[in-house]
């Protein structure tokens, strides 16, 4: 397709300042983005950690988000999909700003990991490609939307060999100005793995399950909850070759991660590497 815009110019410029010692860390930094179509803008971060011991530290954070629209979201030429509608670029759309805070645990004894945190983001004029009537698609800027998530996550060695993880992540994002939840975000995501290495096999699982969302800003399309199972296999046939197997959603699930979308079913790999 023919963009009525070929190029742009995009500058960033950033500088950061660390400082440790054995009871505490602190990160600041500070960054210039300035492009051609939109003025400059400075963003901020500052970050502390306090190590209360050699396993156990906290984190508090806070920074500053820019994200200008992709050359899609600006000049995205029109095309007419049929039945999945028109979608075209918007050049009156704006840059993203946001404000974000976050807490943080982190606790590390050698054979058991556990993480946890906490993130409170707001974010103005957030990009939004959406259906604005008619089967007319096209990127809007949200005035407000609010998004707090938490994580936590627990890493356990049993052997040298074997090892599992267990991870939650849990997200709440709205546009506060319907109070309507944010497409395609799922509030809950778990996973589950387990990985096998020894003298030169691995072997490992992972889990995934993601909870119901919706597809549209009008939470009027839902897209249903699934759990895919990924196996994988490897062995080093020697030091600089290895072949491996991986087989991609093990239980042929019929899910999508949008509407009228299919993703993969089962789907089977091996590959090979060499190092040199």
């Amino acid at each position: 397709s023919e963009y009525d815009k070929k190029k742009g110019d995009v500058t960033g410029f950033g500088i950061s300042h660390r400082y440790v010692n054995e009871m505490i860390g602190t990160e600041a930094g500070i960054r210039r983005d300035d492009s051609t179509r939109f003025k400059e803008n400075y963003s901020y971060s500052l970050s502390t950690e306090l190590i209360a011991s050699q396993q156990l530290s906290f984190i508090a954070a806070v920074n500053t988000g820019f994200k200008a629209p992709s050359f899609n979201d600006l000049y995205y030429p029109f095309v007419d999909y049929g039945d999945y509608g028109t979608y075209q670029g918007n050049t009156d759309v704006n840059p993203e700003t946001s404000l974000n805070r976050r807490i943080a645990m982190q606790y590390d004894n050698g054979s058991t990991v556990i993480e946890t945190s906490y993130q409170y983001s707001h974010i103005e004029d957030k990009i939004d490609w959406q259906d604005i009537g008619g089967g007319t698609n096209t990127p809007v800027n949200l005035n407000s939307v609010l998004i707090r998530s938490a994580s936590a996550s627990w890493k356990q060695f049993w052997s040298d060999a074997l090892n599992t993880q267990l991870s939650y992540d849990w997200t709440h994002a709205i546009d506060l100005e319907n109070g309507k939840l944010l497409q395609r975000q799922a509030p809950r995501n778990i996973k589950v793995s387990a990985n096998y290495n020894a003298n030169g096999f691995n072997a490992g699982s992972l889990v995934n399950y993601l909870s119901e969302s919706y597809d549209d800003d009008s939470n009027s399309t839902p897209l249903a909850a699934y759990a895919v199972v990924d196996l994988f296999t490897s062995y080093d046939v020697s030091e600089n070759f290895q072949v491996g197997t991986r087989i991609n959603n093990a239980l042929n699930r019929e899910y999508q991660t949008a509407d009228g979308y299919p993703a993969s079913e089962r789907t089977y790999l091996i590959d090979g590497t060499f190092k040199f």
